[in-house]
């Protein structure tokens, strides 16, 4: 499958991330759902080493990344493994233990992660 679903909009066809309801490129109020490739290419990634959230202090240093999807949106993500900027990679949904969703980057192929699997790994 290797989709993901994100705001489009229909008249210049500009992916919309975060969310919006005017598109950031052309004004256009005609913003719809669907689906985009997974994949794209690691912009940068980092280990945070300190939080105040509580649910993250033992899983500490916590990695994160920025990435430029194929349909050009650029996410900011939790990342799954350590992966080097320019290195393509693939974007999946996940949900954390309050329950919000957010999103994971991985290596192209790699099973599907869940949370408890993340974190503490240098």
């Amino acid at each position: 499958m290797n989709n993901i679903i994100l705001d489009i909009c229909s008249q210049c066809g500009e992916a919309q991330y975060p969310p919006r309801e005017i598109c950031r490129h052309c004004l256009s109020d005609q913003i719809i759902k669907k689906n985009v490739s997974a994949f794209g290419k690691i912009i940068s990634q980092i280990d945070l080493r300190h939080s105040l959230e509580v649910s993250f202090l033992k899983k500490l240093p916590w990695k994160i990344c920025t990435i430029q999807l194929e349909c050009g949106a650029i996410i900011m993500a939790h990342l799954a493994e350590p992966l080097k900027a320019g290195q393509k990679a693939e974007i999946q949904n996940i949900t954390d233990p309050t329950g919000a969703d957010c999103w994971l980057v991985k290596s192209i192929g790699s099973t599907q992660i869940k949370w408890e699997k993340l974190g503490g790994k240098s």
